[in-house]
């Protein structure tokens, strides 16, 4: 079977979700799927140059003009007909007119169940393009059983149709054992000698003016000398989060990184004593998982998609309450039988999520779906 796999929003976003579940997917593929032939679609030759991810043996292609917005409206499906393959694998977003039978991945419907945080053309162009793919897309593959009962009730697409694949984590993240290199790392990025650590997006889904005011409580009450390290980009909706910030006077405890590398990452979560990750809502949400591979104990949301990920391995709590979420942080950093008790957790956890498993359940999808367009056409 002939593959194609969208990739044209793969440099718009270097160390977003999206580009973590494509890279993890293409590079599995290439180490269990010896049948069939992948080519992937690029908007910019700079993104091939960065796929150090890619098996040699997957044929690349890159659409003109480089633009994403009309390479998949325009050039994606006039280079489907020039040189046709068997099944296209799209990320959220398929061609209005597609020539070929595709598979849709949807991460989650955020935009439905929290609207007010999204732009209001990002919002317009998510709810009518989304479930317009969906309803055509062969096949859906989702992120959790959250995202699937989203889908299915949003946009009444038959259960069958959609189909659960979990990530998993880069084996990059481990504990480190290099005392003198985390040293250096530490002076080298100027970290505190103890840190709470948030991973991801700064945007007002992410509830971080919650854990702003979660963490001010235990500097004010509980007195912690620890600091707030927060590590992602800025997006969208982050303006409450810098007022909050100066409201509290936080401005000399919480310590903002900007966007990292996943070699950065690992030592952020090594050299942090507990991440917190209280977000609103989630289709998975990778950064628990990664900081549970290094050692590092969790509190998180116990909203959508995060149980799944979380489950018995971390202290859950209801993300509006930010009482519960500051009572949390000091269980965990205070007790040491705790704390211990959820990294050996966190290590089993992790050991259930697989990336090698995701391209092996992308490939029977494909099988599945390509099947479907089959009897379809007969």
């Amino acid at each position: 079977m002939r593959i194609g796999i969208h990739a044209l929003w793969a440099d718009s976003d270097p160390l977003g979700g999206l580009i973590t579940y494509l890279t993890a997917l293409i590079e599995n593929l290439g180490h269990v799927d010896g049948e069939n032939d992948y080519t992937v679609y690029y908007a910019h030759s700079k993104a091939i140059r960065n796929g150090s991810y890619l098996p040699s043996r997957f044929r690349k292609r890159i659409l003109w003009p480089a633009s994403s917005w009309v390479g998949l409206p325009v050039s994606l499906p006039l280079e489907l007909l020039h040189r046709p393959v068997d099944l296209l694998h799209v990320l959220a977003v398929a061609p209005p007119i597609c020539p070929v039978p595709f598979v849709q991945t949807i991460h989650d419907l955020d935009y439905k169940l929290n609207p007010g945080f999204y732009p209001g053309p990002i919002r317009y162009r998510l709810s009518v393009l989304i479930p317009f793919t969906a309803r055509r897309a062969r096949r859906i593959m989702t992120t959790s059983e959250f995202s699937k009962r989203c889908i299915v009730e949003f946009y009444g697409i038959p259960e069958e149709k959609v189909v659960v694949t979990y990530h998993g984590i880069q084996p990059k993240y481990r504990t480190v054992d290099d005392p003198e290199g985390a040293a250096r790392f530490r002076a080298k990025h100027g970290l505190p000698d103890r840190y709470f650590l948030y991973v991801g997006k700064i945007q007002a889904r992410k509830n971080i003016s919650r854990l702003l005011r979660a963490f001010h409580v235990l500097k004010r009450e509980r007195r912690l000398p620890h600091k707030l390290v927060i590590v992602g980009r800025r997006t969208w909706s982050s303006s409450e989060i810098m007022e909050t910030l100066e409201r509290l006077d936080l401005r000399d405890e919480v310590v903002f990184m900007g966007e990292r590398t996943a070699d950065e990452l690992l030592y952020f979560y090594n050299l942090a004593e507990l991440f917190v990750f209280p977000s609103l809502s989630e289709g998975f949400g990778i950064p628990p998982l990664e900081a549970m591979a290094c050692g590092v104990p969790v509190v998180a949301s116990n909203a959508t998609s995060i149980p799944e990920v979380v489950g018995d391995a971390g202290v859950l709590v209801d993300p509006l309450d930010v009482e519960k979420l500051a009572a949390a942080m000091f269980e965990v950093v205070t007790s040491k039988t705790l704390r211990d008790d959820l990294v050996a957790r966190g290590f089993k956890r992790v050991g259930l999520f697989s990336n090698r498993r995701l391209a092996e359940q992308a490939i029977s999808v494909y099988a599945d779906a390509h099947r479907a367009a089959a009897s379809r056409r007969s």
